[in-house]
């Protein structure tokens, strides 16, 4: 698998006010239907670090900041969710056409270990079984180097094919005659 960005340096403590910078819009990687930036991965802050088209696999990482800490001074859980959504769905992309879409259909996550201010993530998330509408990914997180996971997701997405109607166009199943 080639990857696109090197691996993340040691442990380190971020501030709250430091942004990842602003991912590119999906239309630039050929999503057709993914022109508008991902503000709100801009402001979580993850990074594609590998990216393989032929196996359906993408890892990443994710540097933990203060304003992803629950009251409890640990990592919320919506974020580390929000993190897996991506992730699950960036695998999803390396399935798709120019023209198609994706949705979240159901997200499943199972948290193993706490996770706190500084930690730097590291997920891998590949795809498990892709049908004419759905995909299923697998994906698995882990702190820093350490080798056991600290959360695992399963998810499901539901693949639209635009096949030449446009976004507005109905549906031939819909269409009276």
């Amino acid at each position: 698998m080639k990857k696109e960005v090197k691996k993340p340096k040691a442990k380190s403590k971020s501030s709250p006010s430091k942004q990842a910078p602003a991912p590119k819009t999906l239309g630039e990687h050929g999503l057709q239907n993914y022109q508008h930036p991902d503000v709100f991965g801009k402001w979580l802050g993850y990074r594609v670090t590998a990216r393989d088209r032929v196996k359906h696999i993408v890892e990443g990482e994710l540097e933990i900041r203060h304003d992803h800490l629950s009251p409890a001074a640990r990592v919320h859980g919506g974020v580390i969710a929000a993190f897996f959504d991506w992730m699950c769905g960036a695998a999803v992309f390396t399935t798709m056409q120019p023209q198609d879409f994706c949705s979240t259909v159901d997200l499943k996550v199972n948290y193993f270990r706490p996770l706190e201010l500084g930690d730097v993530l590291r997920a891998r998330a590949e795809v498990v079984f892709r049908g004419k509408r759905l995909c299923t990914v697998q994906s698995l997180l882990y702190r820093g180097e350490a080798t056991e996971p600290a959360a695992m997701a399963t998810a499901t997405y539901n693949i639209v094919s635009d096949r030449g109607q446009g976004p507005t166009s109905p549906s031939p199943a819909r269409t009276k005659s």
